[in-house]
């Protein structure tokens, strides 16, 4: 039995942008965050979590 090469390389390629994606966001989001009385680390929270969909309605 082959050895499932792309699924394992797909996922750590996802685990790893979305992380680094995430994370990019959150100087964009502290400052929308502390506007709608939201702490920092909440802020931080979420948006590793959900990235901008939580705090782009904000």
């Amino acid at each position: 039995m082959p050895e499932a090469r792309l699924p394992r390389l797909l996922w750590w390629a996802d685990a790893v942008l979305s992380t680094a994606g995430h994370a990019v966001q959150i100087p964009l989001a502290l400052p929308r965050a502390r506007t709608a009385g939201i702490g920092r680390p909440a802020a931080v929270g979420l948006t590793m979590l959900y990235g901008a969909t939580w705090w782009r309605q904000l």
